[in-house]
């Protein structure tokens, strides 16, 4: 695992500064061996500079490899940790910051006994409260839109000290709503590239769509 500048542990206040630069963090997938290097270079070429591997992927080792031969400059998130062992597992490969999609106060504590960047996930107001005595700077909250999207987040404010890092079911169209929050820092999201277009090969959309990412990812950074 790479040292993150500024801090140790899992509740470093470097991890916000990290997903708040980012903006946009495009969760990658793929379904066959010949495409992982090509997405990354998609994405490398628009501009993106964290992505979020699933540690359920077949292909995340694969993706890995290709970033940190290629483009050692790219953070790479950990999603879906679920256990210690998946912790581990992404700390051993390399991972910059361990994301769950659940709140596991045994991961937390496996996180910070270990010196692990780490972020938890909540999904509603009484996760949030728990998880906000433990002093994290930024949370993610997943699923976000099956939970009332946008909306509930911004009620948040400015009640809840903290940042979110939004994931779950948010669509292209969506991203602006939750960005122009001043509680979210950034938004995750695997909508870019659907797992359709990757079994299909739709290359041609699927290069559109990262297009419109980058228009998306230029104009939430230069606002």
């Amino acid at each position: 695992m790479r040292e993150l500048s500024g801090g140790r542990g899992c509740f470093q206040d470097n991890i916000l500064k990290l997903i708040a630069e980012s903006r946009i963090i495009p969760i990658v997938d793929a379904v066959k061996p010949d495409q992982p290097e090509r997405l990354v270079e998609l994405y490398y070429g628009a501009g993106f500079r964290t992505l979020e591997m699933k540690m359920n992927s077949g292909y995340m080792e694969a993706f890995v490899n290709i970033i940190r031969r290629d483009h050692p400059d790219v953070r790479l998130l950990a999603g879906t940790c679920r256990s210690p062992m998946d912790i581990r597992r992404a700390s051993y490969l390399g991972m910059d910051i361990m994301i769950s999609p659940v709140f596991d106060p045994g991961l937390i504590e496996y996180a910070c006994l270990h010196n692990i960047p780490y972020i938890p996930a909540v999904r509603n107001a009484g996760m949030l409260g728990q998880v906000m005595t433990l002093g994290y700077s930024v949370i993610k909250f997943y699923p976000a839109e099956q939970e009332g999207g946008a909306p509930l987040i911004g009620g948040f404010y400015p009640e809840y000290d903290v940042r979110f890092m939004a994931s779950g079911g948010i669509t292209l169209d969506r991203i602006p709503g939750y960005l122009a929050l001043d509680n979210v820092a950034a938004v995750c999201t695997s909508h870019i590239v659907s797992p359709r277009l990757m079994l299909d090969d739709n290359w041609t959309e699927i290069e559109e769509r990262v297009k419109q990412a980058e228009k998306l990812l230029k104009e939430c950074k230069n606002v």
